[in-house]
């Protein structure tokens, strides 16, 4: 007898065996479909608590995400509104001249501008995983191509290397994916060693088990490897804002990306020697590990 669910799937058979070829009687029949009809529920309900369980704990992740990025992101957002309050301030003094409030004037743009990256920023982080991701056979290459074209001015500034393998065709959200290798390679660039042009090699390897893992290598800066978890919570700046430009979001949004496309993200780095980015994600958005 099939063991069915209540939403009529075939969760699986069940059936009583003899030593003896006989038919069965009316009472062993009524049996099997009973005991079919127990293991279905008992199955069920092993289901719905594993389901419950992934719940949970995806909720705890979500609160401890929200908690701490709701100090850290109102900690940074504060900064540039301090800082033209100050100038404002400043500026209506009467005893200034032209050049003191030209450079007052300057500095108020600049953190206008850092305000609104980090807004800009702050939603791109918060809309993941908000939306319904639409998976599609995507070719990575193709993927990775239009992020090269629209760094084309980083690449030129840098004098920036960039070789790529033969990457897989994978299910995923091409959107979200162009979005993570355009902070991936823009990471890539911006940490480079002084007086040291940027190398990045993306190569990939799929196993039998259903992923693929994609490597993008560089020859930059480094991250002390302390740091690796730390580098994926939003706004994190493990260097001095002032020798290099950016929010700190960038990875954490990566890292949302990933968990989305049901995934993992590797850091391997050595000091001023160079960082590999590993990506683990599966062909079919359907594996469950």
């Amino acid at each position: 007898s099939h063991i069915i669910g209540t939403d009529d799937r075939v969760l699986g058979s069940f059936a009583l065996t003899f030593t003896q070829p006989k038919a069965p009687t009316d009472f062993e029949l009524e049996t099997i479909k009973t005991s079919a009809r127990i293991a279905a529920l008992a199955i069920e309900k092993n289901q719905s608590e594993e389901n419950l369980k992934l719940y949970a704990q995806e909720l705890q992740q979500n609160n401890e995400e929200l908690k701490n990025f709701t100090f850290v992101a109102s900690h940074d957002l504060k900064e540039p509104l301090r800082k033209i309050n100050l100038f404002v301030d400043q500026l209506l003094e009467n005893n200034l001249d032209q050049q003191k409030r030209d450079n007052f004037i300057e500095r108020i743009g600049k953190a206008s501008t850092r305000m609104y990256h980090l807004t800009d920023d702050l939603y791109n982080w918060a809309s993941i995983g908000r939306m319904e991701t639409d998976f599609k056979s995507e070719n990575l290459n193709e993927i990775v191509q239009e992020v090269i074209d629209d760094l084309e001015g980083s690449i030129h500034e840098t004098n920036a290397e960039i070789k790529i393998d033969t990457l897989p065709t994978l299910e995923m959200e091409k959107t979200q994916i162009h979005q993570l290798f355009q902070n991936l390679l823009s990471n890539a660039m911006k940490f480079h060693r002084e007086e040291v042009s940027p190398e990045i090699q993306i190569t990939s390897k799929c196993t039998g088990a259903g992923y693929c893992e994609i490597d993008i290598q560089d020859n930059g800066i480094g991250i002390d490897p302390k740091y690796y978890k730390k580098i994926f919570e939003p706004f994190s700046r493990l260097n001095n804002k002032n020798d290099y430009l950016g929010s700190g979001i960038g990875l954490a949004i990566c890292e949302k990306i990933i968990r989305r496309h049901q995934g993992e993200i590797i850091v391997d780095s050595s000091l001023q020697i160079g960082t590999k980015i590993t990506l683990r994600l599966p062909s079919q958005q359907t594996i469950d590990e």
